[in-house]
């Protein structure tokens, strides 16, 4: 149709942007560039990047699927859209089963490695199986012990409840079953907790009541009634009693497991060894040293096999996190950290021609980091679409388009 305007799809283009604090504003984002979006906190950087135009690109995509979801982007019109993927500076995985070895897929690899060396089924090097996982620790490579330093305020009197945990129950159950406890055994209910004796400090603690005491107590505005014996607050994880909660992560500490070492695997999967090391062992090692520990291994492992795995440490490695290991939880993670193991990922990966939405990359990072996350981003771009929101000025010099949220929506 020679009448026609050619139409640019080399942009993506929204058009009255209305989501949140945004007002009416339309932009486009130049394919196989990198934009960047800067303004002041509050501006709607995340609103524009996530909220928007990720959202929409999402949307699109489920659409076709025919997966339902729920989107609260508020625009009048959108074209030539590209699949997108955000990597935003937050970590909400909270499985601590999860590793980096698990997570990315790096598992299969050095579970076929040592199957195949010892003539054994490659799942017999799973720390998620029972057969296989510390016992002591049940795979977690941590043990769960109770942290008095952030439990007891030691200036409260027992009245006050001295145990934190205690204290933030909407229920006054545990007030009333400490007083109770305190009058059996004497201990003084308007002392600071730091000025009782130790016999009494240990009853608090770790004690055990001589009876069981009828407690009236009001929860949720009702009246209730229960009968139990009182349990001190350091074996608060290891008993069933009514008048324990359960300790959230703030209230404990997680030393290394001293049967596994922190491998997660028992005695009898670490005496299979290649070359000196059990799988638990490598699970260990820091990159930096699992990169030259897998160079020395290139005669003995085909090339189809262990390529993927050595380019994508070596991403890794080049992303400044050499001094992570498989065995790091995903949970353990900075936002900062898993973004940039979310940008190795990405480099590893066969995909072209998508739309990568980054969450301010260079926080936190030192200078010889930012360089090389700068470079790393500056080559994503020759493939994909880099859409990044940020405000480092190291990162707005190879922009090639910059939006600009002045903090009033436009």
């Amino acid at each position: 149709m020679g009448g026609e305007k050619k139409m640019n799809n080399n942009e993506m283009k929204f058009i009255g942007i209305k989501t949140n604090n945004l007002k009416n504003i339309d932009i486009s984002i130049l394919k196989n560039k990198l934009n960047c979006i800067i303004g002041p906190s509050g501006s709607g950087k995340s609103s524009l990047a996530f909220d928007t135009i990720y959202a929409i690109c999402e949307h699109e995509c489920r659409m076709i699927t025919g997966d339902e979801e729920i989107y609260k982007y508020l625009v009048d019109d959108y074209s030539d859209l590209l699949f997108a993927v955000a990597l935003k500076q937050t970590n909400y995985n909270s499985n601590e089963r999860s590793t980096i070895a698990t997570y990315y897929g790096l598992d299969r690899f050095f579970k076929f490695l040592f199957s195949q060396k010892h003539g054994v089924p490659p799942e017999t090097f799973s720390f998620n199986s029972y057969s296989s996982s510390c016992k002591e620790c049940s795979g977690f490579g941590y043990i769960r012990e109770t942290d008095l330093s952030t439990i007891i305020d030691y200036d409260a009197t027992v009245e006050e409840i001295p145990f934190l945990p205690w204290r933030k129950s909407k229920k006054d159950y545990y007030k009333r079953l400490l007083i109770m406890a305190c009058e059996e055994q004497s201990i003084p209910l308007n002392v600071p907790f730091r000025e009782l004796n130790d016999s009494n400090k240990d009853f608090l603690i770790y004690g055990l009541s001589k009876t069981k005491f009828k407690i009236n107590y009001i929860q949720a505005g009702r009246k209730r009634v229960l009968t139990d014996e009182y349990h001190g607050i350091k074996n608060i994880d290891d008993n069933k009693k009514l008048n324990t909660v359960q300790l959230s992560d703030e209230y404990i500490k997680k030393p290394v497991c001293p049967a596994c070492k922190g491998t997660r695997f028992n005695s009898s999967i670490q005496k299979y060894q290649v070359r000196g090391k059990s799988i638990g062992d490598v699970y260990l090692m820091e990159f930096d040293e699992l990169y030259d520990w897998l160079e020395k291994e290139k005669s003995h492992i085909s090339e189809s096999e262990l390529s993927p795995v050595i380019k994508f440490i070596k991403n890794i490695k080049e992303m400044k996190l050499g001094y992570l290991f498989l065995n790091r939880s995903i949970p353990s993670l900075s936002g900062g950290e898993f973004q940039r193991l979310r940008l190795s990922q990405i480099l590893h990966t066969k995909f072209e021609d998508i739309l990568i939405i980054l969450d301010e990359p260079l926080s936190s990072l030192h200078a010889q980091e930012k360089i090389c996350v700068i470079d790393k981003i500056s080559k994503m771009k020759s493939k994909n679409t880099i859409l990044v929101v940020e405000h480092n000025v190291d990162i707005l010099s190879i922009c090639y388009k910059t939006i600009i949220l002045d903090g009033s929506g436009k």
